[in-house]
């Protein structure tokens, strides 16, 4: 794990991810901030649905307002990357009826004026 958050501050992401893709997630401490942070770097990877899976189990499994608001947002932003707009809105209107002002809570707001 430290070597995870070494190349991860020093921006080495994509060794990063390959780190947590080798790591049965379930079996660490904050296995669960562990897959957040797989997701997102998936999403910034362009594995964008091996992404949603990871943000479906952690907004599934949050329990924390701060991992929630993450997990939501990146799920929001991945929807709308694969073009599943109904999905984009679904996701953005649960984001702001859960964090009317979270820190992406403007982010949601535009997704779901622009998605049907």
């Amino acid at each position: 794990m430290l070597r995870i958050d070494a190349l991860t501050a020093l921006g080495r992401r994509a060794e990063a991810l390959h780190a947590l893709d080798e790591i049965d997630l379930g079996r660490v401490p904050g296995g669960l901030q562990r897959r957040l942070e797989r997701a997102e770097l998936r999403a910034a990877g362009g594995r964008v649905r091996e992404a949603l899976s990871d943000f479906d189990a952690v907004v599934a499994q949050a329990r924390e307002r701060g991992t929630l608001d993450r997990a939501l947002a990146g799920r929001t932003r991945a929807h709308q990357r694969v073009g599943d707009l109904a999905a984009a809105h679904a996701d953005a209107t649960l984001y702001l009826r859960r964090f009317p002002d979270g820190r992406f809570a403007a982010q949601a707001r535009d997704i779901e004026r622009a998605s049907p």
